[in-house]
């Protein structure tokens, strides 16, 4: 885009009218009905349910994108002298389309993603800390505890018969000194974990996730009402002059919204916790940054528990099969191959082709 290879016809916008152009209140914002204005002083009709196609040029003296919008034809004519504004259309029609592709990529956000495609990211990282409270749980760079803050916690039977909460791979005991998870739990020395016990236990979390996910409970979002259907219900609800399509609450006098009780992102959510608390080396990772921090604060630094190979064998278990559900899941996956697999070359049928005539 940033090159002369594509022309201005593929930069040119279409959008309807949906009544005269002088009609409009808010017109100056407008960049379609400029320039149905624009037309209509040159003696061209326009009005209600015609299409405006327009291009956005570059002037640096006017700030409003809408009034630098311009009828193709008349950039044609102007020989050079209106130059499209190719850094618009990378900051409003081109990163919030990829920002909304990769919103599910974990690790990613609209200012990196900005910085990839050339532009200011200081503006759209401004954009990301004003709008932190509705951001997908994918695109925040939260510390593990609040980013599962809301999971259901793991649990496993112990040898001493209770269970107990697993914290994972590397925990510090009451000494302030590092030892393996499953080994030596708050119950005492020689009360571990049952690696055995702690994989059927896994399993039975994830199906009971599963099973809440599948069950497609729908609570009603307003606090006073308690309302819980698995009923769809679909009709118009009203915000302010908004109207959307939303899932009404059938309580009679509720004006609230249905929402998933269980969503998937919240399954997905606990199916990566139960993966890192078995992740030797995202505890590793851990461990390196807490030393930087201990080492800068002129505290003594951590040291890793020798793992033994029983141990490190459930551990890899345990998180082979956490790891398997995630792949499962595919949550936060782009399949990019099959999103733009209409752009592939169709070879099959010359394939069969070639065969038929070898035959």
């Amino acid at each position: 885009m940033l090159t002369t290879t594509l022309g201005a016809p593929e930069f040119v916008i279409t959008k309807g009218l949906t009544k005269g152009p002088e009609e409009y209140s808010d017109a100056k914002g407008q960049a379609h009905v400029q320039v149905a204005l624009k037309m209509k002083a040159q003696g061209k009709p326009m009005r209600a349910g015609d299409h405006v196609p327009y291009v956005i040029c570059a002037d640096t003296n006017e700030p409003s994108f809408a009034k630098r919008a311009h009828d193709p034809e008349v950039v044609e004519l102007a020989a050079g002298k209106l130059v499209l504004d190719k850094k618009w259309y990378m900051e409003s029609q081109v990163h919030p389309v990829v920002s909304r592709i990769c919103a599910v990529v974990q690790g990613t956000d609209s200012g990196q993603l900005a910085d990839c495609l050339g532009l200011d990211s200081s503006k759209f990282q401004k954009a990301d800390a004003g709008d932190n409270e509705r951001k997908s749980a994918f695109a925040q760079q939260q510390e593990a505890a609040d980013r599962f803050e809301n999971v259901e916690k793991f649990s496993g039977m112990c040898s001493d018969g209770l269970c107990r909460e697993f914290a994972g791979v590397y925990v510090m005991d009451k000494m302030g000194l590092l030892r393996c998870g499953l080994k030596e739990t708050d119950g005492g020395a020689g009360v571990a974990f049952n690696p055995s016990a702690l994989r059927l236990q896994l399993q039975h979390l994830f199906r009971k996730c599963l099973s809440q996910y599948h069950d497609g409970w729908l609570v009603c979002g307003d606090d006073t009402c308690a309302h819980r259907t698995r009923n769809v219900l679909c009709d118009v609800h009203r915000d302010g002059e908004q109207a959307a399509w939303g899932v009404k609450c059938p309580a009679q006098g509720c004006p609230g919204k249905m929402r998933v009780e269980y969503t998937s992102e919240q399954l997905y959510l606990q199916t990566l916790y139960m993966k890192q608390l078995f992740d030797v080396s995202h505890s590793e990772r851990k461990l390196a940054e807490e030393n930087v921090s201990r080492t800068q604060r002129g505290l003594l630094s951590l040291k890793a528990p020798v793992l033994e190979d029983a141990d490190k064998t459930a551990i890899q278990v345990l998180h082979s099969d956490c790891h398997s559900l995630l792949q499962q899941s595919a949550y936060n996956q782009i399949d990019l191959a099959s999103l733009f697999s209409f752009t592939a070359p169709a070879e099959t049928e010359d394939m069969m082709e070639m065969e038929e005539e070898d035959m």
